[in-house]
């Protein structure tokens, strides 16, 4: 009988393991190169083709000029997709960021499973990836997750190594911690200070841990990420000088807002929290007081970990001058497992949260749900969508789950409840790439345009009369320079080359007799002007 228990709880738990891996998989994974590649993503994708290309892999080079604004690990990673796929392309562009993120749901799923059971694991690796910031940025090749996946596995690290007996498994769990820090600033650094240190200060302070600092290996740690980190900006300042002036102006003017500040007020990531993590934002009230009520006995400590690494981070970025909505992300896994513990009660325990607000909360999800869908289908019904029909069975689809989830819940089948809402989420991810009602021609205009470049210049020089997009210089697959003095750009037209002109300077060429456009985008607000052989 005990080893048929024994069995049955091994069996469960490597399902929920393969859900979970499964949706991860699917949810990061899925039309990851449908989108065209933004500017952001492109300044990834040229820097990176430019290493491959030189072998060069110390110092970033965009467009003929060093980029120093930003630490490498990105670039090699893309790099090193390449050799899964040949060269650089919007798959292997956002690959990295794919793979970090289900790396990211492995490591919620391990780490809360030691520290909250399997089926809170479970819940907080599926919210994770089912959310909205999982969704969207491990969909592009920008820097975010990275830094996002490396923090959470070095949190989450930490915490095991605080809390376990075994002197073996803590060092072992301290590597990981240092480790996964240093691949942070490799990805984003200096960005990991603030959102590491400052939640880890406050927790020795409220459980005056101290005594366990030098168990933390905080002098081999050290040594070991100066020995890993430090060699590349080393690298980087003995190439060029200018450097340190660089990242001075990147990284510490842009934190106290001399430079890049923007006019965002100190509450506006406890907006933008909000805004990244449905449907599953209604929880974030309640994790916020949850850690202070003493109903959650052994949970709290976690709890409030996790509660210091949301939190003390979404301060920090607070008091930064140059506040960007991605800068938060890397605190949205703790939100995401502190939804998990509270709705593991709501589902299974009813302890913190009775089984009647348990059932008007989540009955509001549901009606929320089903609300949404319904307006959904008549705004489409009034709209000219190009995929109308797609996204009304889609919606057709996701209104029988809900029903579904709805009929399960009465029935008291929590369980088949919650694969319904997951899998109305799955629904909503395939035909996710249809909901932007823009037509093909205008969705890749930059992507043609450029194509339609190459195709045209053959061999010649191309070069810009103004300030052009990084995808333009990724799809076109070549340096683009650019020039700012008109006769330069005359003398340049007359020796053969094509000119790249946008907006002002585009009317100018178009009106100047001198000039012969051969081709301009879907918008008709940028062209190549060229002598035709």
């Amino acid at each position: 009988m005990g080893n048929s228990k024994i069995i049955s709880e091994n069996f469960t738990k490597t399902v929920a393991f393969l859900v979970v891996a499964a949706f991860s998989v699917f949810s990061a994974f899925w039309a990851i190169s449908s989108a065209p590649i933004g500017n952001h993503e492109a300044y990834v994708g040229v820097t990176a083709r430019q290493m491959l290309n030189t072998g060069n892999w110390t110092v970033p080079i965009y467009n003929g000029q060093p980029r120093l604004n930003k630490t490498p690990l990105n670039y090699w990673l893309v790099i090193i997709g390449t050799k899964i796929n040949a060269g650089v392309n919007n798959f292997v562009l956002r690959l990295p960021s794919a793979a970090l993120s289900v790396l990211s749901t492995m490591a919620i799923f391990y780490f809360v499973s030691q520290w909250l059971g399997f089926r809170i694991a479970t819940l907080s690796s599926l919210i994770w990836s089912g959310n909205y910031c999982y969704m969207i940025f491990s969909h592009t090749g920008r820097p975010e997750m990275a830094l996002a996946v490396f923090v959470t596995i070095a949190m989450l690290s930490f915490y095991s190594a605080i809390e376990t007996q075994s002197r073996k498994n803590q060092i072992c769990y301290m590597l990981v911690f240092w480790a996964s820090f240093t691949l942070s600033m490799y990805a984003k650094g200096p960005a990991p200070l603030p959102l590491i240190f400052p939640a880890l200060f406050f927790y020795f302070a409220i459980f005056r841990k101290w005594k366990l600092i030098p168990k933390t290996l905080p002098f081999i740690g050290t040594i070991l990420f100066l020995l890993a980190f430090i060699p590349w900006p080393l690298a980087v300042w003995l190439k060029c000088p200018d450097a340190v002036e660089i990242w001075k102006k990147e990284y510490f003017d842009r934190a106290t807002g001399e430079y890049a500040p923007g006019s965002k007020p100190f509450y506006y990531y406890f907006k933008v929290m909000f805004a990244y993590i449905p449907p599953f934002s209604a929880f974030i009230p309640l994790a916020f007081f949850a850690p202070f009520y003493k109903i959650w006995e052994e949970k709290r400590r976690p709890m409030t970990y996790l509660w210091l690494w949301f939190l003390a981070g979404i301060v920090v970025m607070s008091f930064c001058g140059g506040k960007r909505a991605h800068y938060i992300l890397p605190m949205m896994p703790a939100m995401a497992i502190l939804a998990g513990i509270i709705l593991d009660d709501m589902l299974f325990v009813n302890k913190a949260y009775t089984k009647k607000f348990a059932a008007v909360f989540l009955s509001a999800h549901a009606f929320v749900f089903i609300a949404g869908a319904i307006a959904a289908a008549v705004w489409l019904l009034r709209e000219n969508h190009f995929a109308k029909f797609l996204l009304l069975y889609a919606i057709a689809v996701i209104l029988a789950f809900a029903v579904a989830m709805v009929i399960f819940f009465i029935l008291n089948k929590k369980i088949q409840a919650t694969a319904c809402f997951f899998a109305g989420l799955c629904i909503i991810v395939i035909f996710s790439p249809f909901i932007e009602n823009t037509k093909p021609q205008q969705k890749y205009s930059m992507r043609d345009f450029a194509y339609n470049i190459a195709a045209i210049s053959d061999s010649r020089d191309i070069v810009a009369y103004c300030k052009i997009e990084s995808s333009l210089i990724y799809y076109f697959g070549k340096d683009i320079k650019i020039e700012s003095d008109p006769n330069r750009i005359y003398e340049l037209y007359a020796a053969g080359s094509g000119i790249i002109a946008k907006d002002d300077k585009f009317e100018q060429c178009k009106k100047d007799s001198r000039f012969s456009l051969v081709v301009s985008n879907f918008e008709n607000d940028t062209g190549l002007f060229m002598k035709i052989k």
